[in-house]
């Protein structure tokens, strides 16, 4: 077994963590003073057993990375448990925070203080305090990607390309200056990722003559799909639909006869912005999310979510 003794800092604490997701055997990760996360921390993915322990008493794990002393925007969730058999003791977890992305559909909030993706995670002696799921909103206006669950939906463009969904790791990508659909967001974050998906690439501009526009391409797991590419005089694409967590595409909001379709969110992220849907509703809105047009329905779950409950 490798134990990781004397881990007092955050920096401390993502080297340890970044260790043991590749050291192929159990590992104890021994925490020795209250930490505040800067960042968000890497996903956790055991190949054997991991346990991570707080050594004496009241010792805090804080996802106030802005430092303001308060749970609001800017700061993390705590931990995202992607696999493995892990143990949680003694401690205290407190101000995380999960964020949906906005767009014409709002992604989910989920699991502000721990997110278990999959794996078999015990708890033993560990208080949640003060964390926050929050989902993100649907916004009105054609042509804007579906939030994601860590980025927002991009934004049309005035040449008639459309948003890219949002990703797990970051915003889609705004419509282009030529009517090119904006690229999906992608599933890899600044500390880790469930995978190295890419977002979607966004389709092709319609040009001002000719046919319409292409349609963006789907996500891959974690990330957003691309939006639909158009012109401002021809029909457009379709948006991609988003992978696990990434919002889906925008349809293009070309002027003319235009019957293309947002994308449809991943789980747990929002759906792409039609034309022809009021209020910026897409192609389906995901798990948890805030929907635009006459409805909300949401479902924040503050401190803890486990995916496999629900797929």
């Amino acid at each position: 077994m490798a134990v990781i003794d004397n881990v007092d800092t955050f920096e401390k604490l993502l080297a340890a963590i970044n260790s043991t997701n590749s050291n192929g055997q159990a590992d104890e990760i021994k925490i020795t003073q209250n930490i505040v996360l800067t960042s968000a921390l890497p996903f956790i993915r055991e190949d054997v057993s991991l346990t991570i322990r707080g050594i004496g008493e009241g010792i805090t794990l804080s996802g106030d990375a802005n430092g303001n002393g308060i749970n609001d925007e800017g700061d993390v969730r705590i931990f995202f448990i992607e696999s493995g058999q892990i143990t949680l003791a003694n401690l205290t977890l407190t101000n995380g925070r999960a964020q949906g992305g906005d767009g014409g559909g709002g992604g989910a909030g989920l699991g502000g203080a721990l997110l278990i993706y999959d794996g078999n995670v015990t708890v033993n002696n560990v208080t949640f305090s003060n964390n926050q799921a929050i989902g993100g909103n649907g916004l009105a206006g054609a042509g804007r990607g579906g939030g994601g669950m860590g980025g927002n939906g991009g934004i049309a463009s005035a040449a008639g390309g459309a948003g890219g969904g949002g990703g797990f790791g970051g915003p889609g990508g705004n419509g282009g200056a030529a009517g090119e659909g904006g690229e999906g967001g992608p599933s890899t974050g600044a500390s880790g990722s469930l995978s190295s998906a890419s977002g979607g690439r966004g389709g092709d501009s319609a040009g001002l003559t000719g046919g319409g526009g292409g349609s963006g391409a789907n996500g891959g797991f974690g990330a957003g799909g691309g939006g639909g590419g158009g012109s401002t005089t021809n029909n457009g694409g379709n948006g991609g639909s988003g992978g696990f967590g990434g919002g889906g595409g925008a349809a293009s909001p070309a002027s003319g006869n235009n019957s293309s379709q947002g994308g449809a969110g991943g789980f747990a992220a929002g759906g792409g912005g039609s034309l022809n849907s009021a209020g910026g509703f897409g192609g389906g809105g995901g798990f948890g999310g805030r929907w635009r047009r006459g409805r909300l329905w949401r479902r924040d779950l503050h401190s803890l979510w486990f995916a496999h409950d629900y797929r």
